[in-house]
């Protein structure tokens, strides 16, 4: 039977799943997300027309080496693996999604567990609340950036750590299977280990003589193999090591990457920034002032807490920080704040006061997630009722359904296969090419009805709405841009597909004015647009259908 403070954190998770998974297809893909996502669908190592700044193995060999079905140019597969297992079913952006939102939620089941074994269950239950009523949490677990991904495995490794320390013989291999698979995640996790290391190093020495320590080592570099090989080879056979390594080390590679961070600054501000804003400005405050009461009181209870936060940043200074970062302080930021709480309850006529205190402060930020998350346009001032990078719905979702629908009624589209010249070097990219007689591919060439899209859209955008389609399935969508394979095609019809001022557009240095001129083309020849809205009301792209004339020339 579900004991009573287990069924409140039923209700936290209830809570937590609406923020997370309510309207979740209106948080557009317009970052990495898109192509995380566009990568996942077929587990492929390639970047979707960003090859002059990072090719991949699958363009520099003639033949697709073994050793890179291991790993990536970029990150470890485990995630991608994850996301493709619910996009194999169906490419969309609710299956997208999907797992994230679920790891983030067993991400506050986990800090659950380790605050109840660290603390108590009321701690817990409050750990668990306050996490998922963390704006910034929430806003990672409705991307697919792959940082909520991390954060569930660094809190899966976090729990078994500290069963580890109170077992070592029997925990063992849970916290060695958690660390690997923590470690096929991202880089980024790695800030963990050195806080697990100085934490045995200054209250649990006795361990480092203990060969359970070693064995949960072990399995841990056992399970990063893949990715060890994945470099090794990558070396042997380029002279360089993985994306991340090489902007780490300065190695010289193909890629167009910054190394570095120049600044020791740059994380503490970047992060710091996202944390704030992610909590409120309120909120914010509150933690530092615990967080100043911990350090001052030297609490032995979070020194793990601490040195993670402390290797975070060192981590930052390192590598490079960016604002999803933030997201990994999300579960430690509440404890500080708990265990304040904690020392003020000690007298019982105080708790009436710090109960009604999380009161008011979980009615307040429940107002800050649903504002900064779920509403089309939040109101009020940054930092006090929402954040100050609101995620926006730039139509891009509404798009998506669109082209779906115009994928399965028009069956007069001419489909091409452009990129069959890297599908045939890999056995499992195979079943996406185009099987077409020479009398098909000839029809094609003489009659073709595809759809042209603006090129000014964001590329990431782009990506998922039109670069994976025409990889896996073959769907005949050009850019404006691709001058040299417009060129190739005799347009007998088409659909053009003009991006508004309110759409994600790239940056104005790389905009072309080709899709004003078009537009500008059929206006003038009478064509009318179906009108594509965002869910604030403003129109975000406008389709032209275009067909031909009596001649069987297109009607301009």
């Amino acid at each position: 039977m579900i004991e009573r403070y287990d069924k409140r954190l039923l209700l936290i998770l209830a809570l937590a799943a609406f923020f997370l998974l309510f309207r979740i297809t209106t948080v557009d893909m317009i970052g990495d997300d898109a192509i995380y996502s566009t990568r996942s669908i077929g587990l492929v190592d390639h970047m979707f027309g960003d090859d002059e700044s990072q090719s991949t193995p699958l363009q520099w060999f003639s033949r697709f080496p073994w050793w890179a079905n291991l790993s990536w140019h970029d990150h470890p597969l485990l995630l991608f693996l994850i996301q493709h297992a619910f996009l194999r079913w169906h490419p969309s952006l609710w299956l997208a999604k999907l797992p994230f939102g679920l790891m983030s939620l067993g991400t506050i089941v986990l800090t659950y567990a380790w605050v109840k074994r660290c603390f108590d269950r009321p701690t817990a239950l409050l750990a668990a609340l306050l996490l998922a009523l963390n704006s910034h949490f929430i806003w990672q677990g409705r991307t697919t950036f792959l940082e909520a991904g991390v954060l569930f495995f660094i809190s899966l490794a976090w729990y078994y750590f500290l069963r580890f320390l109170d077992n070592p013989a029997r925990e063992w291999w849970k916290l060695g299977l958690a660390v690997g698979l923590m470690l096929e995640t991202k880089f980024t996790a790695l800030f963990i280990i050195p806080a697990f290391f100085v934490y045995l190093a200054l209250r649990r020495r006795e361990l480092f003589r203990r060969r359970q320590l070693y064995y949960a080592a072990g399995l841990a570099l056992l399970l990063l193999a893949p990715v060890i090989i994945y470099n090794l080879m990558m070396y042997q056979a380029t002279g360089h090591f993985s994306l991340q390594l090489v902007r780490l080390l300065g190695q010289s590679s193909p890629w167009k990457l910054g190394g570095i961070a120049p600044e020791w600054w740059e994380g503490i501000l970047v992060n710091g920034r996202a944390a704030i804003y992610g909590l409120s400005f309120p909120y914010a405050l509150l933690v530092l002032l615990a967080a100043s009461f911990t350090l001052a009181r030297r609490r032995p209870g979070l020194l793990l807490t601490g040195l993670a936060v402390v290797w975070l940043v060192i981590e930052d200074t390192l590598i490079g920080a960016r604002n999803l970062y933030g997201i990994f302080l999300a579960p430690v930021v509440a404890v500080f704040l708990i265990d304040l709480g904690r020392q003020y309850c000690q007298k019982k006529w105080r708790r009436s006061w710090w109960l009604g205190g999380v009161a008011i402060l979980s009615v307040y930020l429940m107002v800050f997630v649903a504002n900064s998350n779920l509403l089309p346009k939040g109101f009020g001032a940054p930092g006090w009722w929402r954040e100050s990078e609101q995620p926006i719905n730039f139509g891009v979702a509404q798009l998506d359904r669109y082209l779906d629908q115009i994928a399965v009624m028009d069956r007069s589209l001419t489909y091409f296969d452009p990129q069959q010249s890297l599908k045939i070097k890999k056995n499992s990219l195979r079943r996406y090419l185009l099987v077409a007689s020479a009398a098909e591919r000839q029809e094609r060439a003489a009659h073709s009805r595809v759809i042209l899209f603006d090129g000014n859209i964001n590329w990431f955008s782009r990506v998922w709405l039109f670069e994976r389609r025409r990889f896996y399935n073959n769907f005949p969508a050009f850019s404006l841009n691709e001058a040299e394979l417009l060129s190739q095609l005799n347009l007998e019809a088409f659909y053009f597909i003009k991006a508004t001022e309110y759409a994600p557009l790239d940056l104005p240095k790389f905009r072309t004015p080709a899709a004003d001129q078009t537009e500008q083309r059929l206006v003038a020849a009478g064509f009318q647009p179906a009108l594509i809205s965002r869910s604030d009301g403003q129109v975000a792209f406008k389709v032209y259908r275009v067909t031909a004339d009596s001649s069987g020339a297109v009607a301009w």
